[in-house]
């Protein structure tokens, strides 16, 4: 009888042991089989702007968007695409608008997204939410959460606007931590885009490094013209191109013209423009 026992329990105990052996074999395929699956793709048309561009710049934007039959998106929309192994359609474009507060609101900055959202389009809004101690206005986190139910990303721009790439580890993770968690608990949805204030942080491993542990999407002047790589680094340029004369913007060159989505249909109007008065 106890022959007999011994002969099985050494089976078993090496089908145990092939079983430990093949998990870890498994689990390496699984990884082998994510990356080769990893998705890269051409950055969609990006645009940036800021209340210099004001209703004027948005309206022609609009236009642009309409007549050439482009889609607006967010970049929540677009890292959700991705992450189902997607890029987003060709005829893309992200727009975003910088510099919101929480305390006090610019009328610009709500006449321009209200251009947007008339017309059913979304954009990204880069939101600098200050800290508990500073100023906040219900009323504009209540704006806010409203936009963010019509679809309009909500995006930190920091606490405080300060040049990252400048801030030691500490300060830099109470920019990226507190508003984070300010946007959490007033909107009730995290959020996964950060906006690098002043468009500079993207080179230094210290600033990418601290960001990614709360966002998805790192929006910067500089980077590549294609992602695929967590944190997503997406490339965005103004609308507007400051001549010798700063007092008198004129539309740039688009980002059309300027990435592997060009579309030679795409023409900037011919004349300036001024900032409408307040």
């Amino acid at each position: 009888m106890e022959r007999t026992k011994r002969p099985l329990l050494l089976l078993f105990c090496f089908l145990a042991a092939l079983s430990a052996s093949v998990q870890p074999v498994e689990a390496m395929r699984s990884t082998a089989t994510q990356m080769k699956r990893r998705v890269f793709c051409p950055t969609p048309t990006s645009i940036m702007l800021h209340s210099a561009d004001a209703v004027y710049g948005m309206k022609w934007l609009v236009r642009t968007i309409e007549k050439n039959g482009l889609q607006t998106l967010t970049y929540r929309q677009v890292s959700s695409l991705w992450k189902q192994g997607l890029c987003p359609p060709a005829n893309t474009i992200l727009v975003s608008l910088d510099d919101l507060g929480t305390g006090w609101l610019r009328k610009e900055f709500r006449d321009m997204i209200r251009v947007f959202t008339d017309k059913g389009f979304v954009l990204t809004l880069g939101v600098v939410t200050g800290t508990e101690e500073s100023p906040q206005s219900e009323t504009i986190w209540d704006y806010l959460k409203d936009l963010d139910a019509q679809g309009v990303e909500i995006a930190s721009h920091s606490a405080r606007h300060s040049l990252l790439e400048k801030l030691n580890e500490e300060d830099l993770r109470f920019e990226s931590e507190e508003s984070y968690r300010m946007l959490c608990q007033r909107l009730g949805r995290c959020p996964v885009t950060f906006i690098l204030p002043f468009g500079r942080g993207s080179e230094s491993k210290q600033v990418m490094s601290v960001l990614k542990e709360e966002y998805t999407n790192i929006v910067s002047i500089q980077a590549p013209k294609v992602f695929g790589t967590q944190p997503l680094l997406f490339k965005r340029i103004p609308l507007v191109k400051q001549e010798n004369n700063p007092l008198e913007p004129k539309l740039g060159t688009p980002y059309f013209m300027q990435t592997q989505t060009y579309n030679p249909s795409i023409k900037p109007p011919k004349q300036p423009y001024r900032t409408e008065p307040q």
